[in-house]
């Protein structure tokens, strides 16, 4: 996906996450991701690396039709 907003802490001016896209179909449909910072981030103009407990972290907004529809993701 890529990287559409943040979620930042503004008493600590800290990222806590990012908003991914997986494009307007997907997220239509079941909601953009959540990808929270835990341990390392690392950036590149093109990618962004974090550590494999973020991946497995990441939810789903929720904001989906399938989610207000079906009550599931």
């Amino acid at each position: 996906g890529r990287v559409k907003d943040l979620l930042v802490d503004f008493s600590t001016l800290r990222i806590e996450g990012f908003i991914l896209s997986d494009g307007l179909v997907q997220d239509a449909i079941y909601g953009k991701n959540i990808l929270p910072v835990l341990g390392k981030v690392e950036f590149a103009e093109d990618f962004m690396l974090v550590e494999k407990e973020a991946a497995e972290e990441m939810a789903k907004s929720g904001g989906g039709i399938k989610q207000r529809i079906f009550g599931k993701n």
